[in-house]
């Protein structure tokens, strides 16, 4: 299993815009062979920053996601939001 973690810095007064994007981007991610789950959260110290952990079977499944015509669309949307590209890193699990 790998998990992603992307973290976003959303411009100020577009918080409710991101949310209603990243609910879309999970929405059309559960219906993609080898997602398992995802988890959104915001900083408790920056409102405007927001970190994105999701699971998936294997590196592959994530690839091809991370690849994917619908995820591009929704994500272009996304950046335009930010103050800064998001930061993404995959890690494997190892217990």
């Amino acid at each position: 299993m790998v998990k992603v973690i992307v973290e976003r810095k959303v411009k100020k007064g577009k918080e409710a815009e991101l949310m209603r994007l990243l609910r879309e981007v999970k929405s059309a991610a559960t219906l993609y062979p080898g997602y398992i789950s995802g988890e959104t959260m915001t900083s408790i110290d920056d409102p405007t920053v927001f970190l994105v952990v999701a699971s998936f079977t294997d590196i592959k499944s994530f690839e091809k996601w991370r690849d994917h015509p619908d995820r591009l669309k929704i994500t272009a949307k996304i950046d335009a939001l930010l103050e800064c590209p998001a930061r993404i890193g995959v890690y494997s699990v190892i217990s």
